[in-house]
């Protein structure tokens, strides 16, 4: 529900005469509004892996951060001033959760198709015989190294690079911190990289 006009003007008033809790509660009426323009621009197909309270959230505190740099002088303003800072972030979090699905697509094609990094891969008609067999090896012996890195490892290698998950709900799924989550992943990789290099699928060191 909105408040009124008024209300806003007033609390902007305070704010504008450096009262940091004017600050808050102005933001905080503008947090329903906030949401909703959140949702509506990340779609149902990004929802479930977009918190769109999390992007208020650092709407808020962008808003905290460049208060200084506010000209306006009307409600009407600073809620035009709100929503531009809003749709940034929002463009943000869309852009970089695309790069990340893509980049994990990207390693998927990589370790399924090691010569596809050398512009090497050829139309599926004119794969030989031996080249597809070679390629389905791979992709097993690929499912075979993975299943030997340790539990938390091979659960964030697979979730994140296999099934393009964000890192919170890896980080929520083995109940470990974000930056853990990328500790994981990076040495994952690097020991899955070794052993797919070296042939030792069957290694278990």
């Amino acid at each position: 529900m909105n408040q009124p006009v008024g209300n806003r003007q007033s609390l902007l008033d305070k704010a504008k005469a450096e009262n940091p809790s004017a600050l808050g509660a102005l933001l905080d009426q503008h947090r329903n509004e906030l949401r909703r323009q959140a949702e509506e621009q990340i779609g149902h197909r990004l929802q479930a892996r977009v918190d769109a309270s999390d992007i208020v959230q650092q709407t808020c505190l962008s808003a905290v951060r460049a208060f200084g740099a506010f000209r306006g002088t009307t409600a009407a303003e600073f809620a035009a001033w709100l929503r531009r800072i809003h749709d940034q972030n929002i463009h943000n979090v869309i852009r970089d959760h695309t790069a990340a699905k893509k980049r994990a697509l990207n390693r998927e094609e990589q370790i399924d198709h090691p010569d596809r990094r050398a512009g090497q891969i050829r139309h599926p008609c004119e794969q030989t015989a031996s080249a597809i067999a070679e390629n389905r090896e791979r992709r097993e012996t690929v499912r075979l190294l993975l299943k030997q890195l340790p539990q938390d490892q091979q659960t964030a290698v697979r979730m994140r690079h296999l099934e393009g998950k964000a890192l919170r709900e890896i980080a929520e799924t083995i109940g470990r911190s974000e930056s853990a989550v990328i500790g994981l992943l990076k040495r994952g990789m690097q020991e899955l990289r070794r052993r797919l290099n070296g042939g030792d699928a069957g290694s278990r060191g």
